[in-house]
């Protein structure tokens, strides 16, 4: 079996940290604006719930005010 020379294998070179330093700071990168995504569409939906309570809940209120109209019978009912 060949034997390495020791003074070749001390440690990492320059080029080898950088290389592994680049790939932290994209995958860091990369992870912030999946972070950032997230938050947007969050916010979207946190929206479109607040929307959709508020429909529902004005609805309820039409319903509401509806309902002592159609039992008092100021609603004439249609005759064909």
């Amino acid at each position: 079996m060949p034997r390495l020379d020791k003074s070749l294998q001390e440690g990492m070179t320059l080029i080898e940290v950088l290389i592994a330093l680049l790939i932290l700071f994209i995958s860091l990168f990369g992870s912030a604006a999946m972070q950032l995504n997230a938050l947007k569409h969050t916010a979207r939906a946190l929206i479109s719930t607040q929307d959709s309570f508020i429909a529902y809940s004005r609805l309820d209120q039409i319903r509401a005010e509806a309902m002592p109209l159609l039992s008092s019978g100021h609603v004439a009912a249609r005759s064909s």
